[in-house]
């Protein structure tokens, strides 16, 4: 073969390579919305009428301004739309890259979608394995399972910190047959009825800044109040690969000011 049509061969196949390799990924494109959810909506809105592919705010916060609190509809963990993988750790968790083994192995051991453990690990530590001691899903120590070398904070071996959240993910699905909002709800110290908090009732607005809610919030990783916009932010904003925390902060939900006992 001529050198000049070796190169010019050479030149056509890494253009088809160019040509057929997927596009960059872009977080504001519309994504497929949930089929299991109400008021969903293609792309990720905050505010007042908060939504995203996995539902409305106002949905998955059914009760919480009312005196019964939280009732959570449902919501399958094996419906829930997310980024993939590939484009998060391309993406919004480019800093979780290097944790990859302590992320996806769990998830695979647990049967949990592994870029529902790298969001949370994210917006828990921003994929730091020394944050506040706790490790990068931050992992307190009442829910550490044996093995770990530091049973206090669950911090080391980080396989083992990203084994207690998934660990403590499944159990919360099996208990609710398989309820996203359930489990995600329990992640961040959210209730049903019956949990013999407040009154007895659900989860509610006002419960965070209340006098057993303070005591309750002492208790927390950090000691601040639950998100109250917490599924909106998580399902809806982190799962699609915004960083909520950060530039996509505007798409957080109408509850993102509140509960912060400083009101």
């Amino acid at each position: 073969m001529h050198l000049v049509t070796y190169i010019s061969t050479a030149l056509m196949a890494v253009g088809m390579v160019h040509a057929t390799r997927r596009p960059k990924f872009n977080v504001s494109e519309p994504k497929a919305t949930n089929p299991q959810a109400q008021g969903a909506c293609n792309t990720t809105q905050g505010g007042e009428q908060a939504c995203g592919p996995n539902g409305s705010e106002a949905w998955f916060n059914t009760g919480l301004e009312t005196d019964e609190g939280w009732q959570p509809p449902y919501l399958n963990v094996s419906s829930v739309v997310t980024i993939s993988l590939d484009d998060f750790w391309k993406g919004v968790g480019k800093r979780c890259y290097d944790y990859r083994p302590n992320l996806v192995l769990p998830g695979r051991e647990y049967n949990i979608n592994p870029v529902i453990l790298a969001a949370l690990a994210l917006q828990e530590s921003d994929c730091d394995s020394l944050h506040r001691g706790y490790g990068l899903t931050r992992c307190v120590n009442r829910n550490c399972p044996k093995g770990s070398s530091n049973n206090d904070k669950c911090q080391y071996p980080l396989e083992i910190n990203g084994q207690c959240a998934a660990r403590n993910l499944r159990q919360w699905l099996d208990g609710s047959n398989g309820n996203i909002l359930v489990a995600l709800g329990k992640w961040d110290s959210w209730f049903i009825a019956g949990s013999g908090l407040n009154r007895n009732k659900g989860f509610t607005a006002e419960y965070p800044c209340s006098d057993e809610g303070k005591v309750q919030n002492a208790l927390r990783r950090d000691q601040s109040p639950p998100n109250l916009s917490w599924l909106h932010d998580t399902l809806n904003g982190w799962f699609q690969g915004h960083n909520m925390s950060g530039p996509a902060k505007d798409l957080r939900g109408r509850f993102a000011d509140r509960g912060n006992c400083t009101n």
